[in-house]
């Protein structure tokens, strides 16, 4: 099967690209590596945020700056979002 791909780059630019497969994960990854590779976000890497995840659910988390520095805006505010949600839980 044949997925087009139109990625947004910019404000009204884009990226396009055709993909010959038949797994709908592989449209996604090509998609997401597209995306990744013309933006200039920090993000830390799949290993380094499932540690942090992993340590945040369980209590556990010491976050140094330069973690923190790394992370993407959505890592950042995913973080946010299970700090508010255990305070409330607390509450």
């Amino acid at each position: 099967m044949k997925y087009e791909l139109h990625v947004p780059i910019e404000q009204y630019g884009f990226v396009s690209g055709v993909l010959d497969t038949e797994d709908v994960s592989e449209v996604r990854t090509a998609y997401e590596r597209i995306k990744r590779s013309f933006t200039d976000q920090p993000e830390l890497l799949a290993k380094e945020w499932n540690l942090i995840v992993d340590a945040v659910l369980n209590n556990t988390l010491i976050l140094s700056a330069e973690s923190w520095e790394q992370m993407s805006e959505f890592q950042k505010e995913f973080l946010q979002t299970i700090k508010r949600s255990r305070n409330r839980i607390k509450s």
